[in-house]
């Protein structure tokens, strides 16, 4: 009988990225002694400075749309990833193991990195995403995205409806105090390649969730530690793959509570 399994036999997490936002911009010549400095430090740890990246960053504070400058620096085993801009730092990761490893790895940079920031420019917001796959072992003919998803608000029932591809975006804020927390959840539906199987429907989820300062003031945004904060990302954000997903399927892949993630 066809099912769903997540493309890693104990997690679904395909890649996962966290980052940090700031205001305004570090100038040009600081941000240039930035990069400097980071790729002496990280090309010490094995790191090595990949292709620049085709893409764009915005400013969440301004909307401002630049283009990202420079290259990433990419882990030895091509995994890992750090970009800098001027108003930001990313790490993204493609071997997701737990979330203990994830926090570790962002501490190691923001140990390195973030004073230089924060000398300069304030911290405007910390961002944690997540995309998760899961891929059918049966065909389009067969396929039956109730044995995945619960019957939750969250995805639209319109869009579960559909017979073959689909999409469902959806995002929110969340108001709190001396911050504002904006919300993404989004799931695609589309068929990939396997080898020997042609094309196989798959599911992808992603989940995000940003904190940023709202106000006239950062004093509440920066009083609680950034790792804390990013703590409470992560178990906002698993709460909400569970209550997407279920039961069944939460459990499999350790999202159930007595299990760790």
């Amino acid at each position: 009988m066809a099912e769903f399994t997540p493309i890693f036999p104990a997690h679904a997490v395909e890649r996962c990225a966290v980052s940090f936002s700031f205001r305004p911009e570090v100038p040009e010549k600081p941000f240039q002694r930035i990069l400097a400095s980071a790729q002496q430090l990280f090309e010490a740890k094995g790191f090595k400075r990949g292709q620049g990246p085709t893409g764009f960053n915005i400013n969440p504070a301004t909307g401002q749309v630049t283009p990202i400058k420079g290259g990433p620096l990419v882990s030895p085993d091509g995994q890992s990833q750090i970009v800098l801009a001027p108003d930001a730092i990313s790490i993204n990761t493609s071997q997701y193991l737990r979330w203990s490893n994830l926090k570790a790895q962002t501490e190691a940079v923001l140990k390195t990195l973030e004073p230089d920031y924060s000398s300069l420019v304030d911290l405007f917001s910390v961002k944690l995403e997540y995309w998760d796959r899961f891929n059918w072992t049966g065909t389009w003919d067969d396929f039956d995205v109730g044995k995945l998803l619960s019957a939750n608000q969250v995805v639209s029932a319109q869009a579960r409806s559909a017979q073959r591809e689909w999409h469902s975006h959806g995002g929110w804020f969340v108001y709190e105090d001396g911050f504002r927390r904006l919300v993404n959840v989004n799931v695609n539906v589309q068929g990939i390649l396997r080898p020997g199987a042609g094309e196989c429907p798959s599911v992808a989820i992603y989940t995000m969730m940003q904190d940023e300062a709202f106000g006239p003031s950062l004093e509440l945004f920066e009083r609680q530690p950034v790792l804390a904060r990013l703590d409470v990302l992560h178990e906002e954000l698993k709460a909400i793959l569970e209550g997407i997903l279920l039961p069944e399927v939460s459990h499999k892949i350790g999202l159930r509570k007595g299990r760790s993630h």
